[in-house]
């Protein structure tokens, strides 16, 4: 059972009942973001992650937004397919910079319109990380909103995807 308090924290073992009912509506899901001051524990990605057999815990997840309080390793877990829109929230890059550029480069791109990255501090070296994901971008991505720099084969391949009427 997850508890929705300041911090998410799992009071006891869900029962198999609890966990069926949590994969249907999980499956509705369409968006996901923090409320502001909202923390995860570990053990609810923990069990989240043994719930779902390694695939994404929404799989029709097509709106994700995720603060750096709540993990860059388990952000992985909510990568669905149809992901359309991506912001990463509050990247403190000296502190996640391993992690996080690992996570990022599983980040599915068919059919993703927008991503937006903020970090703590804007001189953040994540612009190799960064520019591999804009590279895999296809062409139905409409906008990026970084305060990094992206690598030159980075801007070329958004400017090929820039269609004009």
């Amino acid at each position: 059972m997850i508890r929705w308090f300041p911090v998410q924290v799992l009071t006891r073992t869900p029962s198999k009942d609890e966990w069926a009912r949590f994969k249907k509506y999980a499956s509705w899901m369409r968006h996901l973001y923090p409320r502001p001051g909202m923390e995860i524990s570990e053990d609810v990605f923990w069990e989240l992650s043994i719930a779902t057999s390694g695939g994404p815990v929404c799989p029709k997840l097509q709106y994700l937004t995720w603060a750096s309080d709540w993990g860059w390793e388990s952000m992985q877990q909510f990568f669905s397919p149809y992901l359309v829109s991506v912001e990463f929230i509050g990247v403190r890059m000296e502190r996640d910079y391993p992690v996080f550029t690992t996570t990022i480069s599983l980040l599915p791109t068919t059919y993703l319109e927008d991503l937006t990255f903020t970090t703590v501090s804007p001189s953040t070296p994540i612009h190799s990380a960064l520019s591999e994901v804009v590279q895999r971008l296809r062409p139905c991505f409409k906008q990026l909103t970084t305060e990094s720099s992206l690598s030159d084969a980075a801007w070329e391949h958004l400017a090929s995807l820039l269609k004009l009427d």
